[in-house]
């Protein structure tokens, strides 16, 4: 009898037990998503200094003991690459087949199951994700949390976002790196017709922290986002932030750096400021961060709504610049449509004479597209080689011509064949289907997406290609 009243007490308590130990084997994985030009270099390089797990003895690493920046084996290692930067690898050649990213995924797994806590890593390259981005950054980021585990346990998983504010300064940074070594002048960047799709591409991802943060909330992932110019005013350093506020490191409560580093900050390149823009007055810098902060409003509507959701968490740490000029009154579509970047491109190319460029539609002024005057369709735009910028439905008409002398010719095949269609037309098609099937099936072809021009690597526009992997 007391065996029987004993047995429900044992089952439940085994039951508690299994639970807490699954509890205690899920550790955390938090991303570092850059983008570029926010300081990233600085917050990845003191995270792989600093967070080696436990070693006896060592006062540096003993604050953020329970967590681990995962080593990667140099065997494979790109050469003038430093350690801090290895994960960039994962964005830039995705293959699973490369040497490089099978070390590096072992080395994430490794430090994974011997870490206390969880594991950080980062690249600013994961800010490389949407329509316009040649590359895949989500992807990479996705494949992590596959590999340990937690593409179930999405609550497990957080992305840290830098946000740079004033949000003009972020952009002009991004302009100074695209043209470091050179002498080009932001009005230059701007006008060159030929690399277009390049500012486009930069707007919506590396000058774009919140596209990060949205598409991040979309999975599921918790977010915090650093604003940069709360941390700086609070006398603060980003990577002491990270650590003590989403990493619970072992801090000074008096004023907040990590233990045996205080005062401690690791400074890269990539946030210093060069030569300004001087073709801009102060007026009209104003104007452009007005512009930008409005795209970030249009941001910030669609974040809140996730966040109310329950689908994800998302905290802004030392929030200062953040959505604090954001207009009820102002009509939503006009922040929805300012998620467009060529929408903000053509903004900002507003306040610039660009000489012989002519552009078939543009705004007059930033005010244009802030009072909802101006606005962009869904069709996108492409530059022609005489500098041109026009709208690809304007071409309407040479289409229709087009497919009128392909019908043309196609009908007088027909004909002159008694009704039917050729034979060879239909071998070549039935070929090409089972070629391409045969490719698709073994792995080899994957289509791209579609993208409105090349980035400035001297290849022909194309609309939709299929790649070899």
């Amino acid at each position: 009898m007391i065996a029987n009243a004993l047995f429900p007490m044992l089952l439940a308590a085994a039951v508690l037990g299994v639970a807490m130990a699954e509890d205690a084997s899920k550790k955390r994985l938090v991303l570092f998503a850059g983008p570029h030009r926010s300081g990233s270099a600085s917050v990845e390089e003191f995270f792989q200094r600093y967070c080696k797990g436990a070693v006896k003895g060592d006062k540096e690493s003993f604050a953020l003991r329970f967590w681990k920046w995962p080593v990667v084996s140099q065997e494979h290692a790109k050469p003038g690459v430093p350690p801090y930067k290895v994960f960039q690898n994962l964005v830039l050649e995705p293959s699973m087949k490369d040497p490089l990213n099978v070390d590096i995924l072992a080395g994430i797994k490794d430090a994974y199951e011997t870490t206390q806590d969880g594991i950080i890593l980062g690249t600013e390259l994961f800010d490389q994700m949407g329509a316009y981005s040649e590359y895949d950054g989500m992807a990479a980021m996705k494949r992590i949390v596959d590999h340990v585990g937690l593409t179930n346990d999405p609550a497990m998983v957080t992305v840290i976002v830098n946000y740079r504010a004033p949000r003009f300064e972020h952009w002009e940074s991004v302009w100074k790196g695209s043209v470091e070594g050179t002498n080009r002048t932001y009005k230059d960047f701007m006008c060159h017709t030929r690399q277009y799709h390049e500012k486009i591409e930069l707007l919506s991802t590396a000058a774009n922290p919140l596209q990060i943060a949205l598409e991040s909330q979309k999975q599921g992932w918790n977010v915090a986002l650093m604003d940069m110019q709360g941390i700086e005013e609070n006398n603060l350093d980003v990577a002491h932030t990270i650590a003590c506020n989403v990493m619970d490191a072992k801090c000074q409560q008096s004023d907040g750096w990590v233990n045996n580093h205080a005062d401690e900050s690791i400074h890269n390149n990539e946030a210093e400021d060069g030569h300004s823009v001087f073709e801009l007055t102060d007026e009209q810098r104003l104007k452009a961060e007005e512009l930008l902060l409005a795209r970030d409003c249009g941001y910030g509507a669609m974040m809140k709504e996730l966040e109310t959701s329950g689908i994800a968490d998302f905290v802004v740490h030392y929030e200062s610049s953040l959505w604090k000029n954001c207009d009820p009154n102002l009509s939503s579509s006009v922040y929805a449509n300012l998620l467009n970047p060529e929408l903000v491109f053509r903004g900002l190319l507003s306040q610039l004479k660009c000489g012989n460029v002519i552009y078939d539609d543009m705004p007059k002024s930033i005010d244009d597209i802030l009072s909802g005057k101006f606005t962009l369709g869904k069709h996108s735009t492409s530059v022609s080689s005489s500098g041109k910028v026009s709208h690809k439905k304007k071409n309407h008409h040479m289409f229709f011509w087009l497919f009128a002398l392909v019908g043309l010719y196609v009908g007088m095949s027909i004909y002159k064949n008694n009704g039917r269609v050729p034979a060879a037309w239909l071998v070549s098609a039935n070929n090409l289907r089972l070629g391409a099937q045969e490719m698709i099936t073994r792995g080899k072809l994957r289509v791209s997406s579609i993208q409105l021009e090349t980035v400035d690597r001297g290849q022909p526009s194309t609309s939709l290609s299929g790649q070899f992997a």
